[in-house]
């Protein structure tokens, strides 16, 4: 009798601790999968912005408006650029006023009549409220930056 007890204490607890360590790795990557960052596509396709080179020439400023965004998500639009004028001109470089925007970009020449898509993303991991932030395109035509702000609230 005393040998059958001591079997069932050392199942349950073989069943006990494997179910303990089943448990803690559910938990573990549950709260993997929540922390980590989620994309949010915002609106049904990118904002265009028009632009000509008498435009970059001058440096001009235009706004990327992200809306409500959720504290934690990654949020990803597109901007066109839509070259009305008379002169191509290519993207040398996009940089951002912090780490929490980025850009994906190529450096093809934009013909006059052509569009070029530029895709953001702004994460919002610690931010609260109103934010504005800066991102300049360096163009081939100017050496003054065309100044976006994208704005957001981050709720």
């Amino acid at each position: 009798r005393h040998m059958f007890l001591r079997v069932r204490i050392y199942t349950v607890m073989f069943l006990l601790r494997h179910l303990t360590i089943f448990w803690s790795i559910l938990i573990f990557l549950g709260t993997v999968m929540s922390c980590r960052p989620k994309t949010v596509f915002v609106g049904r396709g990118a904002s265009a912005i028009v632009v000509s080179d008498s435009v970059l020439s001058a440096g001009g400023v235009d706004t990327l408006n992200l809306g409500k965004v959720r504290e934690g998500e990654t949020v990803k639009k597109d901007i066109v650029l839509r070259n009305i004028g008379e002169k191509p001109f290519a993207i040398t470089d996009i940089k951002h006023g912090c780490g929490c925007i980025t850009s994906d970009f190529n450096r093809k020449p934009v013909a006059p009549g052509q569009t070029k898509s530029v895709t953001n993303r702004f994460n919002s991991v610690g931010y609260m409220g109103e934010i504005i932030k800066k991102t300049y395109l360096q163009t081939s035509l100017s050496a003054m930056p065309y100044t976006i702000y994208v704005v957001a609230n981050v709720e």
